[in-house]
């Protein structure tokens, strides 16, 4: 059951995520290329075939428990900047939420912040994935556009769960298989 607690944590922990990939700080992070990249990323990070058993980020999400092994799906997006530039960190949403570019008519520039949807709708299915080090810390890489890897893919993350003060829970992904970017989804005419 999530309690109010629970809800401003995890609208705390998403607001501050989405505030570092709007430019929220100072300073951005010196541009990276593709090889540079590649050496920090773990290799086998991105999958060929996405993993068997995948499950929706809000049934994830209901009940998230330290340490669990996960195969979870969903869509990149869930807020208007869903790759944190610099961090190895983006935001996965749950399949259920519709792109506001779904809508007819609607010439949303970003459908995959889904701002047609009840904020705490986005809140309850939307999750973090992470790709950490050692230490357990983002990695200081972007991971927008490595891979495929961009707003609107649908993808499957191998990986476990991390839960933090007031069950906010983050994935630490192991392995990501990019999908299709859907047509609707992707805002493409």
């Amino acid at each position: 059951m999530v309690t109010m607690n629970s809800m401003r944590s995890l609208s705390r922990l998403l607001g501050a995520i989405l505030c570092l990939g709007a430019g929220c700080r100072d300073s951005q992070p010196p541009p990276e290329d593709e090889n540079h990249r590649a050496g920090v990323l773990p290799a086998g990070l991105f999958l060929a075939a996405p993993p068997p058993a995948a499950r929706d980020v809000r049934e994830v999400k209901r009940d998230p428990r330290d340490g669990d092994a996960v195969v979870i799906r969903g869509r990149v997006g869930g807020g208007k900047h869903p790759f944190v530039p610099g961090r190895a960190v983006f935001l996965l949403s749950d399949l259920s939420l519709r792109p506001c570019s779904a809508n007819p008519d609607d010439r949303c520039p970003t459908p995959w912040d889904y701002c047609c949807e009840p904020p705490d709708r986005i809140a309850a299915r939307t999750i973090a994935v992470e790709v950490v080090d050692a230490g357990g810390r983002p990695l200081a890489v972007g991971l927008e556009g490595v891979g495929s890897l961009r707003a609107s893919a649908e993808v499957v993350v191998r990986g476990r769960v991390s839960v933090g003060p007031a069950q906010t829970a983050v994935i630490r992904a192991e392995g990501i298989h990019v999908g299709a970017v859907s047509e609707t989804a992707s805002g493409s005419p």
